[in-house]
């Protein structure tokens, strides 16, 4: 048994389970780096996890993968194993009222012109039916006015995992590495205050 300073080596202790749980290593799509830190401001990457299933558990499911998440508030990005084949979906996202919105006069007549139009019915329902006539008016309003969120989100995940790409090539250019800083920045921004 491999010792190193009172402790097992983790290769050893690697090579062990791996045979001791006849596993076999998944091939993970993705990007090729799974843990990131700055260090004396560069960005040191390397590929610290990996997926492991047993061989009977790969012959059961034979559409298993395995896909790198990406990077958020973590120094690791997750490891999402899955048995299904991954189908993007469109899913509407809820409608969110942010605070920030009532300091805009367009949305306070908004609010005033459709609060004002008449509704029948029971007082709750003429609250409900006021409510969701909001919604209706206030979603449009605030993609024209601030844009798509999600589509922001999105765009600054994109130019992250091509930054993270070219920094792999060129780890000590300090463009790349202060493009990276401020992209992160950006979406930790955009996370913390939506």
């Amino acid at each position: 048994m491999r010792k190193t300073q009172g402790k097992l080596s983790r290769k050893w202790v690697l090579i062990t389970l791996t045979l001791l749980f006849r596993k076999t290593t998944l091939e993970v799509n993705g990007k090729c780096f799974t843990w990131k830190k700055r260090i004396n401001g560069s960005w040191v990457f390397e590929k610290l996890d990996r997926g492991i299933a047993r061989h009977d558990y790969v012959a059961l499911y034979l559409n298993i993968s395995a896909v790198h998440g990406s990077f958020t508030f973590s120094d690791h990005c997750p490891l999402i194993i899955t048995t299904e084949p991954l189908h993007h979906r469109n899913i509407a996202a809820p409608f969110r009222f942010q605070n920030f919105w009532t300091k805009y006069q367009q949305l306070n007549a908004l609010v005033t012109k459709k609060w004002k139009s008449p509704v029948k019915g029971t007082k709750m329902f003429q609250l409900s039916q006021k409510l969701k006539g909001l919604k209706l008016a206030i979603k449009p309003w605030a993609k024209s006015t601030f844009g798509n969120f999600q589509d922001k989100l999105r765009r600054n995940l994109d130019k992250i995992n091509y930054v993270e790409g070219q920094h792999i090539d060129d780890p000590m250019n300090r463009r790349l590495n202060e493009w990276l800083n401020r992209l992160i920045k950006q979406r930790k921004k955009m996370l913390l205050f939506n």
